[in-house]
């Protein structure tokens, strides 16, 4: 059941936020060894549709803050090509709020984000996991951050909703073994960041200089570990792999 896979043929992957950053660059790999790619979108359904089908996918609208929505997306999915064997949880909402500034993290703001983050990303899971279960062999990838390590100058409800996904990733794992794996990978400090920190002149620079392999993350830095965990890394659940240049060493 674990052996290493040397392509994605025959595979579904469904990849929520799928046209953003790190999703669009996991949907081309994905796309490249074989799979077919579908991304849930919760706007600009036409772009998503054209970038999809350009990797001979295609693109479904979708809140995952909204239940009904995953369970109508699931039933399409499952009605039109059978399967999913693949979830990439990349949707993720965040704002550059300093965590020293309490007032600007409003209630409103801090909801919003962990309803995206944490509770979304479970709905999904939670509409997705009886085709997952039917493949015997399903996978679940969850976008965590290194934010959630540690303190550090990201918004603090971002932190904190990513720290509830590592831990929804071990618990999960357990609870959805043997026939669905899930980890979670964690990004770095990346070229466009993603958690919220804020972000000045020469910041690029500086985080490359303090990190052991002196440079920054891209995307596809990520897209490629998402896909090993797919084709090569299949003796793993439960794991969360920091994929940040060393940063948090």
């Amino acid at each position: 059941m674990f052996q290493r896979l040397n392509n994605l043929n025959g595979k579904v992957a469904v990849i929520t936020g799928g046209c953003g950053q790190v999703g669009y660059a996991t949907a081309q790999r994905l796309s490249q060894q074989g799979a077919t790619v579908i991304a849930l979108v919760r706007k600009d359904i036409d772009s998503a549709m054209q970038k999809m089908q350009a990797l001979s996918g295609t693109a479904i609208l979708a809140d995952i803050t909204n239940s009904a929505d995953l369970t109508s997306a699931a039933a399409m999915i499952k009605e039109q090509f059978g399967r999913c064997d693949i979830l990439v949880n990349s949707a993720s909402i965040t704002k550059n709020v300093l965590p020293s500034n309490l007032d600007a993290l409003t209630d409103d703001m801090f909801d919003s984000i962990v309803a995206t983050n944490l509770r979304g990303v479970f709905a999904t899971i939670r509409a997705f996991s009886p085709m997952l279960k039917e493949t015997k062999d399903g996978l679940i990838v969850n976008i965590s951050s290194t934010s959630a390590e540690g303190a550090s100058n990201s918004n603090i409800a971002y932190g904190c909703s990513k720290a509830g996904i590592n831990q929804l990733t071990k618990t999960l794992a357990k609870a959805l073994a043997p026939e669905i794996r899930i980890v979670a990978v964690s990004p770095g400090f990346m070229v466009e960041p993603t958690s919220g920190a804020v972000k000045g002149p020469g910041a690029n620079e500086k985080m490359a200089e303090s990190s052991p392999l002196k440079r920054i993350g891209y995307a596809d830095d990520i897209a490629s570990t998402i896909e090993a965990c797919c084709t090569h890394i299949r003796f793993a659940t439960g794991s969360v792999f920091l994929v940040d240049g060393g940063r948090t060493v």
